[in-house]
């Protein structure tokens, strides 16, 4: 579904030489041409498309133009490249006045303009479109490249959220959503207030396209008790059809109404709803230990059945142990089977955070990764964010949730040991699991027990039998599969992906220069946290790589302050600069200081690492000013080292500056 290929030879080679090469410009260079006079120009920024989302973040003193008000004096230079159609296929944007007539998805894209390679000039006559999707049907382009288009263009690039409002039975109708934490039932009730259409969607629970926001009011939220110390309820959230109807038939349940009896009775067949089923109870237990690993379990009562969970061997050769069930029925009715129907899903426990210190930044864990080898990778999963939006042009860094020990090489830690749930392991992706997750109204990451979808029928279990239950995490899990030599790609795609994967290491220490101040303050102050010794030398060496790469971010950061003119065209913001530069500076000093003291690290090992590494080569190049990697490669390793202390600044022999820069300085 490329587009580009099925053009091939619509357009002259003269033609294409004729067309000007308007990506020339950065959107930082268009902000310092424009006219400010204009009506684009003295329109206020959208504060969501991705240049504004890069101005929000970012440390730099320059700012970027909001790509809904390029202005209009610049020609062809405001237009812009459309993802995923031919060559020469450009967008732009036109002042409101001239877009009062026409109807479009969003209010914000009616000045949407569309022109072909043909125009050469956006000023001059031509044919022109109004929407991606008039534009794509006149090339018949695929509906396949028309919506990849319009997504990355309208989500991803100008952060639009494309609703359309429809009447829908449900809205004003009460909801209900019960879940389990340690053994203890939560129950909050809301409204739903809104139904729409959404498009370009990308998570799974909205399959027809239907959008829901259910509120929460002040009362219902203050009687959640907080769970480790934090309540992430939210005031609304965005549900799809299938969970909100099985939220209003519980509410019905709970609240002992019927007044949708008749809309329940007419979707029967069409809409499976999404039911989170609520145990009677569960206790946990620990079981023998096999070689001194522990082996939780745990007992679950639900309808008058006793399901028992524990660890033991798995049945996939070299998985280690796994998570195996057996139903039975104590009552008088001695049934012969375990069922739960398609869309009923029994909650089995929390898997993720099991501790406060498992909700971490994402700078963090990203840090992590990166000095335990990318172990962390296996046990780490995105959280519900602080934040409102996300970080677009810059680094995207949120929240998410690590259970992994952050001074044991990137293995589970204890509390986490002693979860059962992390010993389910994954499917072969083609038969069906049994377990999948999901999230609570908290944001607590949950293993249910059932099948989500109704393609894949009633889950059933006999009655006295054992049964290893499995999960598949989906494709954002296949770098963990290629690393541990279990994926489920082969041919090309596999060597693409591993291509990719072996360049993660560069790629993270591309990513600290799109770092902010603060993000580089909540990392460093991670790593001194951590303790090294001769066991764990080789984390020791990455350690000390991230931190020099901190220091070269902070010395970026603090050039472009120095070289700011603030009577230039460019904008100037702080984002915390002027308020933790220092400290941080002062701290990130400090640990490099603390890790090139280290008798564990030597001034072989350390240019051993540095060698062999062609992401650790490229940026210790960069920071002791050599002219080559072959000037590093050629350099001893004692003068590699003097010459890193040097270009850091660390004075070894200063005892009170020493113990003053190693100490941990409160985040911000």
């Amino acid at each position: 579904c490329d587009g580009v290929s099925l053009f091939d030879g619509v357009y002259t080679s003269e033609e294409k030489k004729g067309l000007k090469d308007v990506e020339a410009e950065t959107f930082a260079e268009l902000e310092s041409q424009r006219c400010r006079r204009c009506e684009l120009c003295r329109a206020a920024d959208c504060g969501h498309c991705e240049s504004c989302s890069w101005n929000s973040e970012s440390t730099s003193n320059s700012k970027r133009c909001c790509l809904f008000k390029i202005c209009l004096k610049l020609g062809n230079g405001r237009a812009r490249a459309i993802p995923g159609f031919p060559d020469g296929w450009r967008y732009y944007f036109d002042g409101q006045s001239s877009a009062t007539s026409r109807k479009a998805l969003h209010p914000a894209l009616a000045s949407l303009v569309v022109c072909s390679p043909r125009v050469k000039d956006i000023n001059d006559n031509g044919r022109r479109f109004f929407s991606i999707e008039a534009a794509g049907k006149s090339l018949h382009l695929l509906d396949e490249v028309i919506s990849f288009a319009e997504k990355e263009l309208y989500t991803e690039m100008l952060g639009l959220r494309i609703r359309k409002k429809i009447q829908h039975p449900l809205v004003g109708h009460g909801w209900c959503r019960q879940w389990m934490v340690l053994g203890k039932p939560k129950v909050i009730y809301g409204v739903v207030t809104e139904a729409a259409e959404g498009r370009f969607l990308d998570d799974d629970q909205f399959e027809n396209s239907f959008v829901f926001t259910v509120s929460f009011s002040e009362e219902n939220r203050s009687l959640v008790p907080p769970f480790m110390g934090r309540s992430l309820l939210p005031a609304t959230t965005e549900i799809g059809e299938r969970v909100c109807q099985g939220g209003a038939m519980l509410y019905e349940e709970k609240c002992c109404i019927n007044s949708l009896s008749w809309w329940f009775a007419k979707t029967k067949g069409t809409i499976c709803p999404l039911r989170w089923v609520c145990p009677d109870h569960i206790e946990f237990a620990q079981l023998q230990p096999d070689r001194h690993v522990p082996r939780p379990g745990q007992t679950v009562l639900c309808r008058g059945y006793k399901i028992q969970l524990e660890t033991r061997k798995s049945s996939i050769p070299g998985a280690g142990f796994g998570a195996w069930i057996m139903c039975s029925d104590p009552t008088p009715q001695k049934r012969t089977e375990f069922r739960l129907e398609a869309g009923e899903l029994l909650d089995v426990g929390t898997y993720a955070p099991l501790q406060p210190a498992d909700y971490k930044d994402e700078v963090v864990v990203l840090v992590k990764n990166f000095i335990f080898g990318w172990e962390c990778e296996t046990w780490s999963f995105g959280a519900t964010s602080d934040t409102s939006s996300s970080r677009k042009g810059a680094a995207s860094f949120n929240k998410v949730y690590d259970i992994t020990s952050d001074s044991g090489k990137g293995k589970l830690h204890e509390f986490a040991k002693r979860n059962l749930l992390v010993y389910v392991n994954e499917t072969d992706g083609k038969s069906t699991p049994h377990i999948c997750a999901q999230t609570d109204p908290e944001g607590s990451i949950h293993y249910l027990l059932g099948h989500k979808y109704p393609a894949d029928g009633a889950l059933v279990f006999p009655v006295n039998k054992w049964y290893e239950v499995l999960i598949d995490y989906g494709s954002p899990y296949e770098d963990v599969r290629v690393r541990k030599g279990y994926s489920r790609l082969s041919g090309r795609m596999l060597k693409d992906r591993e291509k990719k994967i072996s360049e993660n290491d560069l790629e993270t220490l591309r990513d600290i220069t799109n770092f902010s101040v603060d993000d580089v303050h909540t990392a460093i102050c991670f790593i001194a946290k951590v303790e090294f010794d001769r066991s764990n030398f080789a984390e020791a060496i990455r350690t000390l790589i991230v931190s020099l790469c901190f220091y070269k971010r902070l010395m970026a950061v603090e050039q472009e302050f120095i070289l700011f003119e603030p009577s230039g065209p460019n904008s100037f913001c702080d984002n915390g600069y002027t308020t933790i530069f220092a400290n941080t500076l002062h701290l990130v000093k400090g640990q490099c200081g603390r890790l090139l003291d280290l008798e564990c690290i030597s001034a072989d090992d350390l240019k051993k690492a540095i060698v062999e590494s062609h992401a650790s080569l490229f940026y210790v190049c960069q920071l002791v000013g050599s002219k080559g990697d072959r000037e590093v490669r050629e350099m001893p390793a004692g003068d590699l080292r003097e010459a890193i202390i040097k270009a850091v600044g660390w004075d070894s022999t200063n005892q009170a500056w020493r113990e003053q820069t190693c100490r941990v300085l409160p985040s911000r």
